[in-house]
């Protein structure tokens, strides 16, 4: 077989950072800027292969789900091609294809990339991490694809994997279609993207459209030492979370609204529903003790599983270095992903076919 393997197995792996690291390399395409693919007769072309020039690409599940990352070394003549996916998913296949053109890559007539025609390829069970040894002189251009599976996630586990810290901004803040008081964006880490987030410390204050960051803690871990006057009430708080109650109907059948909720979960950690009332929209003191109750009589104790969600606590720090002024803390719902498997692709340049697969550039410099 044409390879070498170097089996991880699930090993509690937890990597800081999965940016794609762009490299400055001038880059020439070896056809002029557009290579031609030679097996696709109507003469689909492949991307500026400058754009996606890179050393450790991210490892993208289903177009838009960030799982890991394949990053490229050179050790002797060999490329070191490492797949790693974040904790709680696991590998179950991996494919790759290194060429010295795009157009090389095995394809359908339409541009379509043959991942079982790779040239490197195996299944693994479930592992963190896949390596395969390639020679430098195959070629510059990379395809790496695999199928990627859910583990058992669990409260323990999502707190155990968690990064010590993170940055994000807020990017919306209490509009009348929102499902959470905040939106968020999360760069740099396997939290990243956009997410739903709430309130949960109602003595400090934080501004919409503005970048923190920020500590990163579970909800389920050590709470000691916060600002929080009811960490014991965070298990209430994940119940909530899990009901989706924004637009279901209330006791006196108005649908409950984001600020309600929010309401809810100040009473819920802080002992205050409402402690300014600003940017709540329609909110109801009465539909947020609503929920409190609720809470109180069916939350004790709860523990969210497979396909629900688990509060992530966000500690913002002041950007403003000459202030002692405290930023609100923030309570992220995170999806307990158990099960199911995704396709995989490290992230690139676009095949000229029809799917979403993509390709990298690794400038390693001159092939010979």
């Amino acid at each position: 077989m044409k390879k070498l393997i170097l089996p991880l197995l699930l090993l509690p792996l937890f990597f800081s950072s999965c940016e794609v690291e762009k490299l400055d390399a001038q880059l020439e395409d070896p056809e002029g800027i557009l290579a031609k693919s030679k097996n696709d007769p109507g003469g689909q072309a492949f991307e500026n292969n400058a754009d996606c020039a890179t050393s450790s690409a991210d490892l993208i599940a289903g177009q838009n789900t960030l799982v890991g990352t394949v990053s490229v070394n050179i050790e002797g003549g060999n490329y070191l091609v490492t797949y790693e996916v974040f904790p709680g998913h696991c590998l179950a296949e991996t494919h790759l294809s290194v060429v010295q053109d795009p157009a090389d890559f095995p394809m359908s007539p339409r541009g379509n990339p043959k991942n079982g025609k790779f040239a490197y390829s195996d299944t693994h069970g479930c592992v963190n991490s896949y390596s395969y040894e390639v020679p430098v002189s195959e070629g510059n251009y990379i395809a790496a694809h695999g199928v990627v599976r859910y583990g058992s996630a669990s409260v323990e586990s999502l707190g155990s994997a968690l990064p010590g810290s993170v940055s994000f901004c807020t990017t919306a803040q209490g509009e009348p279609h929102m499902e959470s008081y905040f939106n968020i964006e999360i760069g740099t880490s396997f939290l990243e993207g956009e997410h739903e987030a709430w309130c949960v410390d109602a003595d400090s204050f934080i501004r919409n459209l503005e970048c923190y960051e920020a500590a990163v803690l579970s909800s389920y871990g050590d709470l000691t030492g916060t600002s929080f006057e009811k960490p014991e009430n965070f298990d209430l708080v994940n119940w909530v979370l899990n009901q989706g109650f924004v637009g279901k109907p209330g006791g006196g059948g108005i649908p409950y609204t984001f600020g309600d909720v929010q309401m809810a979960i100040w009473e819920l950690v802080e002992d205050v529903g409402c402690p300014q009332c600003g940017g709540l929209g329609d909110a109801s003191e009465d539909r947020a003790m609503e929920i409190v109750q609720l809470a109180l009589a069916n939350g004790e104790g709860y523990v969210p599983g497979c396909g629900e969600y688990m509060g992530i606590i966000l500690l913002p720090e002041n950007p403003d270095p000459e202030s002692e002024d405290e930023i609100q803390a923030l309570v992220m719902p995170y999806e307990l992903k158990c099960g199911g498997a995704d396709t995989v692709w490290a992230d690139g340049c676009a095949f000229p076919g029809a799917n979403w697969a993509t390709y990298f550039y690794f400038p390693s410099g001159e092939v010979k």
